[in-house]
Formats: structure tokens, C-alpha cells, sequence
């Protein structure tokens, strides 16, 4: 059995953050912003449910290393993903998937002394192509467009509304 010291796990979880940066450039349109916010949470299933559980909101990476690393062999995979960038920031959640979660349902048992699978993990939208960049906040542009769309007849509306208004106010004011 290798033992998982905090500076060693530290490590890692440095590593992961890094691969999960490089996967965003190589795959998305976006450019990182240097500043990231940090959403630690916790899976769970409810009758075939994926439930996820904030548990930590940060800006700091060391907050959430030292929290893994107090729950390191607890868990049973942990994966970065970011949810949302900004130019000013970009959202990561942090999801974990503890061994007692999955025994609780029922699966056969997992070596408990194996360390946690880390994955660096990004949303793909349903029209992505392979080899094709895409927008990393796809998922949120989908209520900005029914936005704008709300945003566009109302305006075509009060264009209308004032035009109508002012071919009667000049209609009466040329029969006066």
C-alpha cells in the first residue's frame, strides 16, 4: 500500500487543476481568467437520482486541497469541472463520490486503500463536433438567447406602440 502524504496529494490535485486548464485551451474558445472560484460538492444518488451537495464555496485552491486531503481516502473519485468563465473568473465544481456512498447502494465493495480517481472534466454541448472548438458557457447562453429574444419584441413592440401614438396625435392636431 503507498502512503498519501498531504504534500503528495497537494501535488496532485495541483496537477489535475493544470490538466483541467489545458483541456479548456486545447477544446474551447474561451481564454482562462487567472482567478478561479472554487465549488466543492459532495454526490449522492436518491432513488436513481444524482443529487450534488455544496458543501465549500471559495476563491481559494488551498482551501480546497486541505479539505480533500482531510477526506482523501474517503473518497472514491473526485473530478474538476468548470461550470462557467468569465473574463474576470472561472467557476469550478469540485465533486466527490465517497466509497460510503456507493456502498450504501448496494454495489459490490471497492478496495478501500486505493487512492481516489481524479478526472479533469468538461461539459460538451449536444451539436459538438470532434476536433471543433466550442463556447465553455454553452450550457448558459441557451437562457440569454430566450432573453434577448424577449428583450427584441419588446422593443419591436414599443416601436410600434410610439409610432402608432404619433400618427394619431398627429392626426389630431391636424384637424385642430
Amino acid at each position: 500500500m503507498e502512503t498519501h502524504t498531504e504534500e503528495k496529494i497537494h501535488q496532485q490535485l495541483d496537477e489535475l487543476l493544470l490538466n483541467l486548464e489545458q483541456l479548456v485551451r486545447a477544446s474551447c474558445t474561451n481564454t482562462l481568467a487567472s482567478n478561479h472560484k472554487f465549488t466543492l460538492r459532495e454526490i449522492s444518488f436518491n432513488e436513481e437520482v444524482i443529487i450534488t451537495t455544496p458543501r465549500l464555496h471559495t476563491s481559494q485552491f488551498s482551501e480546497i486541497k486541505n479539505a480533500l486531503a482531510g477526506q482523501w481516502l474517503d473518497c472514491y473519485d473526485i473530478n474538476f469541472t468548470v461550470i462557467r468563465s468569465t473574463t474576470v473568473e472561472n467557476h469550478i465544481a469540485v465533486d466527490i463520490l465517497k466509497r460510503k456512498t456507493l456502498q450504501e447502494l448496494g454495489t459490490p465493495q471497492i478496495a478501500t486503500q486505493a487512492p481516489p480517481m481524479l478526472h479533469a472534466k468538461l461539459r460538451l454541448p449536444p451539436f459538438h463536433k470532434a476536433n471543433q472548438k466550442f463556447d465553455l458557457n454553452w450550457n448558459h447562453q441557451h437562457v440569454n438567447k430566450h432573453f434577448n429574444q424577449l428583450l427584441n419584441k419588446s422593443y419591436v413592440y414599443l416601436i410600434s406602440w410610439y409610432r402608432t401614438c404619433l400618427a394619431k396625435f398627429r392626426k389630431t392636431s391636424s384637424n385642430t
